[in-house]
């Protein structure tokens, strides 16, 4: 379909979603999007802090053919990821949906993949000039996806990743860690930062 059409349904997804959580909830939970390159280990991620919160599930909606979105609510946060890294006109017009009540974002790097930190900067960028995300505090994870000794270090990351000319330019608070998702080595560190950024009391548990 059209790129009007794509979105007219995304937004009806979004109202949807919204009137549900609205029963029974005072206050909606700070939603924080994780995204990053393909293969940068979001859905392992989103899986290591279901196995740890004691939450439910992960739920995974289409609002359209070939665009799965991933949602995991904790006590006080909801997580949420895309299956799709690509960012043609429709897609991006997608992903601005999905931002519209985010409150934070969560940047993920391969540190083993040197490659594709060029590639990882550029996308970054892109979806930093969202309007849908100015002013929201940055999260990176450099991830040491199999604890290798050959990853880059967060400095090699930062400056790869231009992270202070990036973070300076659009004007928010950022903070990175090297982490595994095999592990789960300093992201509970980099959520706790994400918890303090959004005035949140620290709990991480499952779902209420």
């Amino acid at each position: 379909g059209s790129v009007g059409s794509d979105c007219s349904r995304v937004s009806s997804f979004w109202l949807f979603m919204g009137a549900s959580s609205s029963q029974g909830s005072r206050k909606p939970k700070p939603q924080v999007v994780i995204l990053g390159l393909q293969g940068a280990g979001k859905f392992t991620l989103m899986q290591a802090m279901l196995a740890q919160s004691g939450a439910k599930e992960i739920v995974t909606t289409r609002p359209v053919i070939g665009f799965e979105v991933y949602s995991l609510k904790l006590n006080d946060l909801e997580l949420i990821s895309f299956s799709n890294g690509h960012l043609d006109g429709v897609l991006m017009n997608l992903y601005r949906a999905f931002f519209k009540p985010t409150s934070a974002l969560v940047w993920m790097v391969d540190s083993t993949d040197k490659k594709k930190f060029k590639e990882s900067r550029e996308r970054l960028e892109k979806f930093l000039s969202c309007s849908e995300l100015d002013g929201h505090p940055l999260l990176v994870l450099a991830n040491n996806k199999q604890d290798s000794d050959e990853a880059s270090s967060v400095n090699e990351v930062t400056e790869a990743l231009h992270l202070a000319e990036i973070v300076v330019s659009t004007g928010r608070n950022w903070c990175i860690k090297d982490c595994s998702t095999k592990n789960m080595t300093k992201i509970d560190e980099g959520f706790n930062w994400l918890r303090k950024e959004l005035k949140l009391t620290g709990d991480n548990g499952g779902e209420e």
